[in-house]
């Protein structure tokens, strides 16, 4: 079955539907290679409850002390194509 939008007839694009699924509480996995403090910023950021959420400013800073103790310096981007490609399945 197409999920349908709310009192009409037209199907979901394939955006709309994964943003259904968000809505719905659904998150990707988030690689568990990842340096853990970019893992639970992540979480964090993906909180169901907006209001549970970091703001713009905790983001960054959270970002830089990452980046002050070198921990993305550990984070390769090309390992995360296989989940990424499932992530909108």
């Amino acid at each position: 079955m197409t999920p349908r939008l709310p009192l009409t007839c037209t199907p979901l694009t394939p955006l709309q539907a994964y943003g259904e699924r968000v809505a719905r509480g659904f998150r990707p996995e988030i690689p568990k290679f990842w340096p853990e403090e970019l893992q639970e910023l992540i979480a964090a950021c993906w909180a169901q409850d907006p209001h549970q959420r970091p703001n713009f400013a905790a983001v960054v800073d959270a970002l830089h002390e990452l980046q002050r103790e070198n921990a993305l310096a550990k984070l390769d981007l090309r390992l995360w194509g296989s989940a990424r490609t499932n992530a909108f399945i």
